[in-house]
């Protein structure tokens, strides 16, 4: 029927050729009056100059990450936009796409009755490298779904070794499955340089608690820690290459894993890629802290670096402070005993309090501290004990804590005297990874202040004392009153 149709519009258009119109259209047909020559027009070229349309596809400008659709390209009226009609770098009108984005993504739709089938696009640009990353892909290839959807990616190859930002026109035509019919577009590509404002990289200790990258030193009782590098900006998308991790390799050793650690990758704009580190020290532990740095290149722009010191362990507990009274430091100043061995504690002096802290731009930021330890030379003098305050003066015996960077830690020890005289007692805190603290008091004692002070002789069982006596007295008397009389 269709070809019945299509041959009586030929004939009757034949019988019209002493009119001056050299062609006509009838239905899907353009007929060439001249040459008397069949056209099929349904999908026409869209040309450099973009004067033709394709109707029927829609081709959209979309977010890396999340597929959102930016920017409209071809509207399915089959009309491009005019922003993507660009014909030199340094028109205003053009598409741009930013110097956050070193990737785009290119969606496409349309109905399956049209047929397109889109090809591998031709790239061009003068200044610029461009690559085909992915695609074009084409899903729902299934005849009885009317709608036909897929996507390409473009990689934008920026200079890695520019001073100054710039930009470049790209043209990409994009052929349609159709002999002669091609879809062309063209834009503009913005590139960056120097450091990038959004991009940084974040260290994160074994607790999730974020790392001060000016003054940080990792504890030596952690081994494992994160690295992040996090992208601030919601619309972008970075490339990252392999990190590079520099230290010395005679004293220490850093492993790196995780997500693009062994190749590079890409994070998203709004999201962060984290690897996790793995630390071991070497050779002697003296004290002396591991120095290490983490570069990740994230071209066009400077790579992202973060330097931190690891502290092995060994030597004076740096940063640790133990004074009389809080915030003081007279007993051990960032790890150096200052308390004289003859500092003396008096017979009314029954009870030491010491305060800990850990503090100074050369400490860690955190340190394990054992339960103190007493030990008096001299037992037979005095006894002592490690108590949990001096009201309940309950025995304590403790395990070891924590010690952050601006706690405190308070210690109480009780004494009781025995007898009058005088013993050394020696006190040491030990530390985890490091030299334990030492230090030593000279103890007084008077034998009275031991009956004075006895736990026993409170004022309760003072009164006891004194009503049982008494009643004592009282019964000794009663006896000897009714004991017989001797003449």
């Amino acid at each position: 029927m269709d070809q019945a149709g299509s041959f009586v519009c030929i004939i009757f258009l034949a019988a019209l050729t002493f009119l001056e119109t050299s062609s006509y259209v009838c239905g899907e047909y353009l007929i060439n009056m001249t040459n008397f020559t069949l056209e099929y027009t349904s999908v026409p070229n869209l040309t450099v100059q973009h004067e033709a349309s394709i109707p029927g596809l829609f081709l959209g400008l979309a977010n890396y990450g999340d597929h959102r659709i930016k920017q409209t390209i071809l509207y399915e009226s089959g009309k491009l936009n005019p922003a993507f009609t660009c014909s030199n770098a340094s028109e205003n009108s053009c598409y741009v796409v930013d110097k956050f984005q070193d990737r785009s993504l290119f969606y496409f739709e349309f109905q399956a009755s049209y047929n397109y089938y889109p090809r591998v696009p031709k790239i061009e640009s003068q200044t610029l490298s461009v690559l085909l990353q992915e695609g074009p892909t084409l899903e729902a290839e299934d005849l009885r779904d009317s709608l036909r959807k897929g996507m390409f990616t473009l990689f934008y190859g920026c200079p890695r070794a520019a001073t100054i930002p710039s930009t470049h026109l790209i043209k990409v035509n994009v052929p349609l499955g159709q002999p002669g019919s091609n879809l062309s577009f063209s834009f503009l590509k913005e590139c960056g340089c120097g450091s990038h404002p959004y991009a940084y990289l974040v260290l994160q200790d074994d607790r999730g608690e974020e790392v001060n990258e000016k003054s940080v030193v990792l504890d030596p009782m952690v081994s494992t820690f994160q690295l992040s590098v996090v992208l601030n900006y919601g619309e972008a998308v970075q490339s990252f290459d392999t990190p590079k991790l520099i230290y010395d390799h005679d004293v220490y050793n850093l492993q790196i894993s995780g997500q693009g650690a062994d190749r590079g990758g890409i994070v998203l704009g709004g999201e962060k890629v984290t690897w996790l580190l793995q630390d071991e020290c070497i050779g002697s532990l003296d004290g002396t802290p591991r120095l290490a740095t983490v570069f990740v290149p994230i071209p066009p722009f400077e790579p992202l670096s973060i330097q931190f010191s690891k502290d092995c362990g060994g030597g004076r507990p740096r940063g640790l402070f133990v004074g009389f009274t809080s915030s003081s430091s007279e007993i051990v100043k960032d790890g150096i005993v200052q308390l004289s061995p003859f500092t003396l504690l008096n017979e009314t002096d029954k009870f030491l309090e010491l305060y800990l802290s850990l503090q100074g731009e050369t400490s860690p930021r955190s340190m394990m501290v054992g339960p103190p330890i007493l030990d008096i030379v001299d037992p037979s003098v005095v006894s002592g004990k490690l108590i949990s305050d001096m009201k309940t003066q309950h025995s304590l015996n403790l395990y070891e804590d924590l010690l952050k960077v601006g706690d405190q830690k308070p210690v109480t020890f009780s004494f009781i005297c025995k007898r009058t005289g005088q013993t050394i007692v020696d006190i040491s805190v030990p530390i985890r990874n490091r030299d334990k603290i030492h230090m030593q008091l000279v103890k007084r004692c008077k034998a009275p202040s031991a009956f004075r002070n006895s736990t026993y002789l409170t004022a309760s069982n003072i009164t006891f004392i004194l009503i049982t006596l008494f009643a004592f007295v009282l019964g000794v008397c009663a006896v000897r009153k009714l004991r017989p009389q001797k003449n």
